[in-house]
């Protein structure tokens, strides 16, 4: 049984929303993982104010080392997971889903991981998405591309949020500001050493997917306004490039004009139109960035982190 007046070696975060079907299920192969490893744990149950019997069914359930966090409305998968984070005890923190598509049987791989390689991250990512249908397989293709191009990270594609992070990443998590985090994105930022393990993902134990395709749309916008200024950026670029046209525009009916073969209207008015355009696009560019200065610095995310410091002076704290 996990004292929690100390820090259990290992903290489960489980965020759920209406998996009364699977959640059984998925508290008996998680428990028989857990009691064999040779540690102290906790799982946080993240209940992101399901309406089904999801937090019934785990509290009929005799588990000391479990807690239920239920939320009063539902507010998302992500908020779920900055709660778990935030609550964690663990000296290292695994989150995972609880339909089963991510097996808790990779546990001990992920921390053996972390143990062997020193690493402060080990993700879990899928081997392969044939079991995904048509529309799932593409559009996680086409966000981790569209998230590498604009951001410039290193992301594991298919790594989502079936993952291993240890205190120390924990902690540098809270010092943000609760919110819509996407962590799939944000962990990766901080530059933590990271190793990777991949799994083969079962179909879903019951039930159907909670990820629908508005919530799809609402993790890109998140993911882009969150992570990068570079739509701003193109702004000015299509604005430059209009501007250039525009240009052209007017050398072309000068042009005309002293060959005697003067386009009278049209060339002249496209041109004007290029340019006004151009300039819109470009100032609207301009106050997109300084917008985008002001969203990073609202975020509150840590400029640099420091790994190591070696013959710091004692300071007094009196």
């Amino acid at each position: 049984m996990t004292d929690f007046h100390t820090r259990p070696f290992l903290s489960v975060v489980v965020p759920m929303y209406n998996e009364a079907d699977s959640i059984v299920e998925f508290v008996t192969q998680l428990r028989s993982v857990l009691d064999e490893l040779n540690c102290t744990y906790e799982v946080l149950f993240v209940d992101d104010g399901s309406t089904d019997s999801s937090v019934v069914s785990l509290q009929n359930i005799d588990w000391p080392q479990a807690r239920v966090i239920s939320f009063l409305v539902n507010a998302g998968h992500m908020a779920a997971l900055d709660a778990g984070y935030r609550e964690a005890l663990g000296e290292y923190v695994v989150s995972l889903d609880s339909d089963l598509q991510h097996p808790p049987s990779m546990i001990p791989a992920m921390l053996d991981r972390a143990k062997q390689q020193g690493v402060d991250v080990v993700y879990a990512a899928r081997a392969t998405r044939e079991n995904d249908g048509f529309f799932k397989r593409v559009s996680a293709l086409a966000y981790y591309r569209t998230m590498r191009a604009l951001t410039g990270l290193n992301l594991e594609s298919s790594a989502a949020d079936f993952r291993l992070v240890s205190h120390r990443v924990i902690r540098v998590l809270r010092e943000l500001p609760p919110g819509r985090q996407v962590f799939r994105l944000l962990i990766p930022s901080l530059g933590f050493s990271s190793a990777t393990v991949l799994y083969t993902a079962s179909p879903r134990f019951a039930g159907k997917t909670k990820y629908t395709v508005l919530k799809m749309v609402n993790l890109s916008a998140d993911s882009i306004v969150g992570f990068t200024t570079k739509p701003l950026t193109i702004s000015i670029r299509l604005g430059l490039t209009v501007s250039l046209l525009a240009v052209l525009g007017f050398i072309y009916v000068l042009a005309t004009y002293f060959a005697g073969r003067a386009e009278t209207g049209w060339a002249s008015l496209l041109s004007t139109i290029l340019l006004m355009f151009g300039l819109l696009f470009i100032i609207l560019g301009i106050f997109g960035l300084y917008l985008g200065a002001i969203l990073r610095a609202s975020m509150a995310r840590p400029t640099y982190i420091i790994d190591s410091e070696r013959n710091r002076p004692e300071t007094s704290t009196t």
